[in-house]
């Protein structure tokens, strides 16, 4: 099996799965005390941040960034809990190895 096409079709799920997250390992209350800062900061860079909730599988936040970047629907970096793979679907497949392994 050529190892880029197994690249190109990886889920986010089965990327984040990799990480093995157990119910001992999360602690939501640490997390959201955290979550401010990092959008603090995702106001104040140019970057584009975003965070996973790896536990549950799902994006957690983006920066307004990727809209004013790369075009990105404003309503649906701010609702990225419930736009799932967003993000993924808009990048070109030969990319994606990249995107892998910066996400990891």
């Amino acid at each position: 099996m050529n190892p880029t096409m197994s690249v190109k079709n990886t889920t986010p799920q089965e990327l984040w799965s990799r990480q093995r997250i157990s119910s001992l390992d999360v602690d939501y209350d640490f997390w959201n005390a955290k979550r401010e800062v990092i959008q603090s900061f995702a106001q104040m860079s140019k970057s584009c941040i975003f965070t996973v909730d790896v536990f549950k599988g799902r994006y957690d936040f983006a920066s307004d960034n990727f809209s004013q970047l790369f075009g990105y629907d404003p309503l649906c970096i701010s609702n990225i809990r419930q736009e799932g793979d967003l993000l993924e679907e808009r990048i070109h497949p030969d990319d994606r190895a990249q995107l892998l392994d910066y996400q990891v």
